[in-house]
């Protein structure tokens, strides 16, 4: 399928970032992890492991992932650019703004979801 070959970025590879995208990269997309230092340190040491609710085990090697912590490397050929930043980050982070930057989708929350009681 064309849609395997296209560039996922998730920047902020905390919890969540690490998740969405290790089930990305097991599901045989192209994922790249925007991650702080320690982060990128230890994927690349570890690899990731994902564990799903009902206790289904998986793992990635450290070979199977691509982790940076430079957002210019990271964002560079980006086609799809997933933030998954908590809202007091997102300032920070900025909205992708490099010309080098061709993304078809940016998902961007700044918002955190309304919870319904």
């Amino acid at each position: 399928m064309a849609n395997e070959d296209r560039r996922i970025v998730i920047a902020g590879a905390g919890s969540i970032g690490c998740y969405a995208g290790g089930c990305l990269a097991l599901a045989g997309r192209r994922v790249i992890l925007l991650a702080r230092p320690r982060i990128e340190e230890a994927l690349r040491k570890d690899g990731l492991r994902a564990t799903e609710l009902d206790g289904r085990d998986r793992s990635i090697q450290p070979d199977g992932l691509s982790a940076t912590a430079d957002p210019a490397a990271a964002l560079r050929g980006a086609e799809i650019i997933l933030v998954t930043v908590k809202r007091t980050i997102c300032s920070a982070a900025g909205r992708p703004r490099s010309t080098s930057c061709k993304a078809r989708f940016c998902a961007w929350r700044t918002k955190p979801a309304r919870r319904r009681h």
